[in-house]
């Protein structure tokens, strides 16, 4: 259930700074006089990272759940030497 709630808060906070963002974006062309790639550039960085951060909540969440598997032993260390 917490995860759920983590994971929604995680989502209102990217909504919440894309609508932040998405509002400056005329005074940063104005004042800084960023071209629209610029801004466009200014908008996927922010939602990169705030997906990443998202990403990293879920799979830290999910991925203690499934336990540990032990790792496979590599296939060199199987060879017996010869004689």
């Amino acid at each position: 259930m917490w995860v759920l709630a983590l994971a929604s808060l995680a989502s209102f906070m990217v909504i919440l700074d894309m609508l932040v963002v998405a509002t400056a974006l005329t005074a940063i062309h104005r004042h800084l006089g960023a071209s629209l790639a610029d801004l466009e550039w200014t908008v996927n960085a922010g939602f990169v990272v705030w997906e990443l951060a998202l990403a990293g909540v879920a799979a830290g969440a999910i991925l203690p759940a499934r336990g540990r598997r032990p790792v496979p032993e590599p296939v060199s260390a199987k060879v017996s030497e010869p004689a």
